[in-house]
C-alpha cells in the first residue's frame, strides 16, 4: 500500500498482502494490512467529497473492461459502501487516482489482468432508482 500527500493522491490496495519485519525478511504476523488501507482510502473517499464541494451521499460509478468478458456499467451506491463495490472473490489489486475533483480507479484481477476502470461520480440522493 502506498499514498503520496501531493495535490495529486494515489492508493495501492491488494488483497494479498505481504507482510515483512522492520528489517523487510517475511514475517508470519500480519497486522492488518487491508485493514490499515481501508483507513487510507476513507481518508481519501472523504478528501475528495470534501474537493467536490459536494455533501452527497450517493456515489455513480462507471466501470468499464470489468471481468473476463470486458464489460461495461454504472452503479448507484452509498457512499460508504463503495470499497465494498470494488472488492471480487479473489485475489485483486486496487489503484485509486485522485486529482482534484476527479476520482478514478483501476483493478487488477486473474480475469481483468489490464485493468478494469472505474470513474466516480457524486450524485443527488433524488437520482437515485
Amino acid at each position: 500500500m502506498s499514498v503520496s500527500t501531493e495535490e495529486k493522491v494515489s492508493l495501492e490496495m491488494t488483497s494479498d498482502c505481504t507482510c515483512t519485519n522492520e528489517d523487510e525478511t517475511p514475517s508470519s504476523d500480519c497486522f492488518g494490512c487491508w485493514d490499515d488501507a481501508k483507513w487510507l482510502f476513507k481518508d481519501l473517499m472523504n478528501d475528495w467529497r470534501k474537493a467536490t464541494g459536494v455533501k452527497w451521499d450517493t456515489v455513480r460509478i462507471d466501470g468499464y473492461s470489468m471481468g473476463w468478458q470486458r464489460r461495461s456499467g454504472e452503479k448507484l451506491v452509498p457512499f460508504e459502501r463503495v470499497l465494498d463495490t470494488l472488492t471480487i472473490n479473489g485475489d485483486f489489486r486496487l489503484e485509486f487516482f485522485k486529482e482534484g475533483s476527479s476520482l478514478k480507479a483501476f483493478r487488477y484481477s486473474h480475469d481483468e489482468p489490464t485493468g478494469a476502470k472505474f470513474v466516480f461520480t457524486l450524485v443527488e440522493d433524488e437520482e437515485e432508482d
